[in-house]
């Protein structure tokens, strides 16, 4: 994106998008604590993948991986999160997201 107000393109997404992240990243927080699958497709790419520890357990695999997870577990209303957008790039952007259900806390990106 070229910022009319510099001479450098040094701002790689509109300060618009960043809105538009945040919706996504909810709709992953959303499907969390409804267990609804749909918010899960809304929210990542079809051929998404994931990694990393869901309790004592190291997950890798497709992100339809989480759909079974989230089948097993049901939904968790008491969900509480807050989302931070940690970088961009024009097509990119990684989000952490802090959460916690009940007492137990975790932190994914």
């Amino acid at each position: 994106m070229r910022n009319p107000t510099c001479p450098q393109d040094i701002k790689p997404t509109r300060t618009a998008d960043f809105h538009e992240i945040l919706a996504v990243a909810k709709l992953y927080t959303d499907a969390v604590r409804t267990s609804n699958p749909e918010c899960i497709h809304k929210s990542f790419h079809k051929d998404a993948t994931m990694c990393g520890h869901i309790g004592p357990d190291f997950a890798n695999g497709p992100v339809t991986d989480l759909l079974e997870i989230m089948k097993e577990k049901g939904p968790e209303p008491s969900l509480i999160s807050h989302l931070h957008i940690l970088s961009t790039t024009p097509t990119t952007a990684i989000v952490e997201v802090d959460a916690e259900v009940d007492t137990v806390g975790f932190r994914d990106h």
